[in-house]
């Protein structure tokens, strides 16, 4: 066999071993990403939600909101962020990063891009980049600050 196959093999032994059922876990939190303290779950959350702005899906993005970051601008705001407007279409995000700042929060940078159309012309308007800060709570990651349009409250 070729080191490439060799390699192949090997991965695909260690998915299959790790498909079967873990009797002996003590855990009872859902085996998903988005539920466990690593910046990788914590990013699967983050990107999520950054999807669900894109696609102005409120229930989406609402899931994914920390009650801290609601309280904070009040659910309308958070909603007409992302939701948007008419004549706005969230175009893109970048996503970048990610550091773990003690064993409950994620730090990533975020860009958001809104195409704003006129009657004769188009323009992109960028929001950030900025601090996009995720929180373990409950057993889940939730998105506690973001980049905004007009103003920036720094989280706790």
């Amino acid at each position: 066999m070729t080191r490439r196959a060799i390699l192949a093999t090997a991965l695909i032994a260690s998915m299959i071993a790790g498909c079967g059922d873990d009797a002996g876990s003590s855990t009872t939190r859902p085996n998903r990403p988005g539920y466990s303290r690593d910046v990788g779950s914590a990013y699967v959350i983050a990107h999520e939600f950054c999807r669900a702005w894109q696609d102005g899906d409120w229930p989406a993005a609402r899931e994914r909101i920390s009650d801290k970051l609601i309280q904070r601008y009040g659910e309308q705001r958070l909603r007409d962020e992302i939701v948007g407007v008419a004549h706005q279409k969230h175009e893109s995000f970048d996503l970048k990063g990610g550091a773990m700042r003690g064993a409950d929060r994620a730090v990533f940078t975020v860009e958001l891009v809104i195409t704003s159309r006129g009657t004769h012309e188009s323009a992109d308007e960028s929001i950030g980049p900025g601090e996009m800060v995720l929180i373990y709570s409950d057993g889940r990651w939730r998105v506690d600050n973001l980049p905004l349009r007009t103003t920036r409250v720094p989280s706790d």
